[in-house]
């Protein structure tokens, strides 16, 4: 998982997921994506199935549960996290609607956020 004393320093953090091992049901207190960009990954968003393949994009909000599949040797997903609790979905679709804001992906994607937020 997080260091938290690493995330408390960066308000993005950019990592390489850790292959070989799964892991459990969580959330974050932050918004979180998920790239594929090699290979392929299978995790449960809200009680919802998601196959991730190369070129996926998987973006959560704050408070999402999800656990995420074992990667394999030849899979490499990027994980960006945004840390600053104000930077949220909802806050993305308003700047969006403000016109000052544009977001362009070549790629599919998906988002989830909880229904408290």
């Amino acid at each position: 998982m997080i260091n938290r004393k690493l995330l408390s320093h960066h308000s993005i953090y950019l990592s390489k997921h850790n292959r070989f091992a799964s892991y459990p049901l969580h959330s974050h207190q932050f918004v979180e994506i998920n790239y594929m960009l090699q290979g392929e990954c299978n995790e449960m968003v809200e009680g919802n199935p998601i196959h991730l393949e190369e070129g996926s994009v998987l973006m959560m909000d704050i408070g999402c549960h999800h656990s995420v599949g074992q990667l394999n040797k030849n899979d490499l997903m990027i994980n960006l996290i945004f840390n600053n609790k104000n930077i949220s979905f909802k806050f993305l679709d308003k700047t969006h609607k403000k016109d000052s804001f544009q977001f362009h992906l070549s790629v599919s994607f998906q988002y989830f956020f909880t229904e408290s937020q």
